[in-house]
C-alpha cells in the first residue's frame, strides 16, 4: 500500500503569490510556471484526483524510480500537453496533489473548478514540518 505523508494543517500562502488563475487567459501562462516551479524544486509525489501519477516516498526499483523521474521531467517539460489539458477537457473540476520533501513534507492543492474556469492553490503542511518551522525561523533570526 503506497503512502503519502500526512499533510493535514492548512498554512496559508504568503501574501506575494498568487493563488487563483483562470484559465485561457495570460494569468494561465504565469500560473503554469508558478506549477512547473513547485515541480522541479522538490517534488516527491504527484496525484490527480487520489490517482498517484508519481511517488518517490516508496522503495523501488532502479526501472521504476526511472519510470518515476520520466514521468516527472515530462511532466516539468510540458505541463500543459501533459496533465492540463486532460484536466479540461474533462469538463469536471479536478484536485491536483503536489507532495514537497521527504521528511519535513507538505503539499500544494490545486483545485480546478470546471464552473468558474479558475485554478486555485493552498498549502498545508506535515506535523514534523509545524515543529521545525519555528525551530527554522528562530535559526535564521539568530544567524543574521
Amino acid at each position: 500500500m503506497t503512502m503519502l505523508p500526512n499533510c493535514n494543517i492548512y498554512d496559508p500562502m504568503p501574501n506575494h503569490i498568487k493563488v487563483e488563475f483562470k484559465s485561457n487567459t495570460d494569468e494561465y501562462n504565469e500560473f503554469i510556471d508558478c506549477v512547473k516551479s513547485m515541480i522541479n524544486t522538490g517534488c516527491y509525489a504527484f496525484t490527480i484526483n487520489n490517482e498517484i501519477i508519481y511517488n518517490m516516498y516508496e522503495s523501488k526499483s532502479f526501472r521504476d524510480r526511472i519510470i518515476d523521474d520520466t514521468i516527472k521531467t515530462q511532466i516539468i517539460n510540458d505541463l500543459r500537453n501533459s496533465v492540463l489539458i486532460h484536466i479540461l477537457r474533462d469538463n469536471k473540476d479536478a484536485i491536483i496533489e503536489i507532495y514537497m520533501w521527504p521528511i519535513h513534507s507538505y503539499k500544494y492543492i490545486i483545485n480546478y473548478s470546471n464552473e468558474t474556469k479558475k485554478f486555485s492553490i493552498e498549502r498545508f503542511i506535515s506535523e514534523a514540518f509545524d515543529k521545525a518551522y519555528p525551530l527554522l525561523e528562530k535559526d535564521l533570526k539568530t544567524k543574521n
